[in-house]
């Protein structure tokens, strides 16, 4: 029979010249719960931000997710409760850590948030002090459970001195993660460098022959055209899948590209996994028809 224990080491309280503690919420990366940051990873900004940069553009499923900075977060955790009677207090929970993010946007961004709504994963918080939140875990450091984050409908604007904004709830499943297991790792200037994944559209423009085809590449939400993609970015199939070949891209104007080949047929084209593109970060929305008459 296993014995139990409650035998605790207490730790040595002396002070320390390095003031790091927690500091005002703006941002946050939503992980997959089984990433986890290896020690490389966590040993200078620069190799957190390599780390990071190809989590949001991992497959989707292995895919984090970079939220736009909050304008203003409310620390909406409970305290610890206590139970009192004539002869003791007794502790009877520690309380929970949630807080509610204000994410001021546009529409598309609204609306694509409340896909994310879980009660099944990780985050990663970012402070005003660019320190990013963390838990220790075998092997390194990953984010902190959460027990619900939920995206919430528009809070409107007041007309004077309230702007609209779109909540975003977090409440954390576990305070001891944070409370026993957090560390604060410095990311420097990571947080701003983090290049977010964007949906794009690829529509095809005129009649496509045997040996150009023209295509458009804009940002799906805004338009915003996508310049600079080289023939590796391009992934033209025949109906049942085959390669064909691109000997040449040209980008005619911002986000507008010829791409030239030799007996072209009807088929598919879109963009090569997000990970892969010669520029960051881009993924179709979907495939498009290129129909060869």
């Amino acid at each position: 029979m296993a014995i139990e224990t409650c035998n605790v080491v207490k730790a040595n309280l002396s002070l320390s010249k390095c003031l790091k503690i927690p500091g005002y919420i703006k941002g946050m990366i939503e992980t997959p719960a089984n990433f986890v940051l290896s020690d490389s990873d966590l040993a200078t900004p620069a190799a957190l931000k390599t780390a990071l940069q190809a989590l949001l553009v991992a497959p989707i499923g292995e895919r984090g997710y970079f939220f736009p900075l909050s304008k203003k977060t409310e620390n909406l955790s409970t305290e610890a409760s206590y139970e009192d009677s004539p002869v003791a207090v007794m502790a009877v929970d520690d309380g929970k850590y949630a807080f509610k993010l204000h994410i001021s946007e546009n529409m598309c961004l609204h609306k694509a948030m409340y896909s994310h709504r879980s009660t099944n994963g990780r985050v990663i918080f970012i402070d005003k002090k660019n320190q990013f939140w963390l838990t220790e875990v075998t092997g390194g450091a990953a984010g902190l459970s959460f027990a619900m984050l939920n995206t919430e409908k528009w809070m409107m604007t007041d007309g004077a001195g309230q702007a609209s904004t779109s909540p975003v709830y977090v409440v954390l499943e576990d305070n001891l993660e944070f409370d026993a297991s957090g560390l604060l790792v410095e990311g420097g200037t990571t947080a701003s460098q983090l290049v977010r994944l964007a949906d794009v559209t690829l529509a095809i423009i005129g009649s496509p022959t045997s040996s150009s085809v023209r295509v458009s590449v804009l940002q799906s939400c805004d338009g915003t055209p996508v310049s600079g993609l080289v023939i590796a970015d391009f992934v033209l199939r025949t109906a049942a899948g085959a390669a064909q070949t691109i000997s040449s891209v040209t980008e005619t104007a911002p986000g507008t590209y010829t791409l030239a080949g030799t007996g072209l047929v009807t088929g598919t084209l879109t963009l090569d996994d997000p990970a892969d593109l010669s520029v960051l970060a881009y993924e179709p929305e979907a495939a498009v028809t290129v129909t060869i008459s």
